[in-house]
């Protein structure tokens, strides 16, 4: 909010569940929402069934807590194949994967992290960054502001994923 920057967070259904209040108030603050499916598997690893029942449970949690039907899909650690792929186009989303990541494990510092993605970055880069309860993102809180700051020094504006595709971030209901 300090830097007017807006963001597109990929949620699990499971924790829209436990956490509704969250994504209700990271819409009304005007972010971006995209289905990371209901509780986070191995997608290659499912039947074509499965993989549908959790990409639809993960768009049911988000519709149920925000009220909104995303166009966008993150399958969990980028793992997708053709069969993923093919699922994500019949629930009329985007697979939407990203070119760099914040957190590594070889970083030990948030100055690290940000001047990484800093030396990196390029014109229409997505950049990854990680909350969670398994792991401390500490780390990854202290090294946002000096990302974005970083970043517009380098005369980058932040927007949101369906902003830098020009894709819709939502999908109309079906007409009855």
């Amino acid at each position: 909010r300090h830097y007017s920057v807006h963001g597109t967070f990929f949620v699990q259904g499971r924790l829209l569940q436990q956490y509704p209040q969250i994504v209700r108030r990271a819409v009304a603050e005007g972010h971006c929402l995209g289905n990371h499916t209901y509780s986070h598997p191995y997608l290659t690893r499912l039947t074509p069934d499965a993989i549908r029942s959790e990409m639809r449970s993960g768009a049911h949690s988000l519709e149920a807590s925000a009220g909104i039907r995303t166009a966008l899909f993150r399958p969990p650690r980028g793992d997708w194949d053709p069969i993923v792929y093919r699922e994500t186009v019949r629930e009329q989303n985007r697979l939407i994967l990203w070119t760099l990541a914040l957190e590594r494990h070889d970083l030990p510092t948030p100055q690290a992290m940000a001047q990484r993605v800093l030396q990196r970055v390029r014109p229409g880069d997505i950049i990854l960054l990680h909350d969670g309860a398994f792991v401390s993102r500490e780390a990854t809180v202290q090294a946002l502001p000096l990302l974005i700051e970083g970043l517009h020094r380098r005369g980058y504006r932040c927007v949101t994923v369906p902003e830098l595709l020009h894709i819709p971030a939502t999908v109309s209901p079906p007409s009855r």
